[in-house]
C-alpha cells in the first residue's frame, strides 16, 4: 500500500509535477525532484500560477530538479499493481493518467482533511511543509 504525495503546478491545461515522494508500508520512501518537462514552453497564462506557487507557496522553482521529466513514467510504472494512497484531486488525476488501470484512493474523498499545518519531515529541500510531498505522504500515513 504505497502512499505517493505530490507537489508541482496545476496549469490550465495540465498538472506538471516537481517534487514526487513515494511511502511504502515499510516505512522506506523515495523522494524525487524533476526538472521542467523537455521542450515545453510556458505560455504567459501558465507562467503567473508558476510565480505564484514558487513564490508564495512551494518555494519549488521551475527550473530546480535533477530528474529528467522522461523518468515520471518508468518510476510511476513500479505502483502499477498496487493500491496507492494519496490526497487530493490534483494528484489523483495526475497518477491516473500515468497509471490508468492502478486502484487510486484519495483519501480526501473518505473524509479526510489535511491538517492546516503540518509537521515538517525528511525532505532534501528547504521549503513549507504544507507544499512539501514528503510531509504530506507522512501525514497521509
Amino acid at each position: 500500500m504505497p502512499i505517493v504525495a505530490v507537489e508541482g503546478y496545476q496549469l490550465s491545461e495540465h498538472f506538471i509535477l516537481k517534487e514526487l515522494f513515494i511511502q511504502n508500508s515499510n516505512e522506506e520512501f523515495r523522494q524525487f525532484l524533476f526538472k521542467k518537462p523537455n521542450g515545453f514552453k510556458l505560455s504567459d497564462i501558465d507562467a503567473r500560477p508558476v510565480r505564484y506557487t514558487t513564490r508564495h507557496l512551494s518555494g519549488l522553482s521551475y527550473t530546480l530538479g535533477d530528474i529528467s521529466y522522461t523518468e515520471v513514467g518508468p518510476i510511476l510504472q513500479k505502483l502499477q499493481h498496487c493500491v496507492v494512497y494519496t490526497y487530493g484531486c490534483n494528484a489523483r488525476n495526475f497518477l491516473l493518467k500515468w497509471l490508468p488501470s492502478t486502484v487510486i484512493i484519495n483519501i480526501q474523498e473518505l473524509g479526510y482533511s489535511m491538517p492546516k499545518e503540518l509537521f515538517k519531515r525528511p525532505c532534501f529541500l528547504i521549503h513549507p511543509a504544507r507544499y512539501c510531498a514528503a510531509s504530506k505522504a507522512f501525514d497521509i500515513k
